[in-house]
């Protein structure tokens, strides 16, 4: 009899990034990952996520 096995190809169910976080504005290092190094502007809900 054959076993159950989960989908390797599936993907894991996304998470929200900033659930359970208190987003402040003094937290850089939390909101770095949604600004642009370079040129400063906020990256996109595509690139993010959001």
């Amino acid at each position: 009899q054959p076993r159950q096995m989960e989908n390797p190809y599936k993907e894991p169910p996304k998470r929200c990034v900033l659930c359970g976080i208190d987003v402040d504005y003094k937290n850089v290092q939390l909101l770095s990952q949604f600004v642009s190094p370079h040129t400063g502007r906020i990256f996109g809900r595509h690139i993010t996520g959001m």
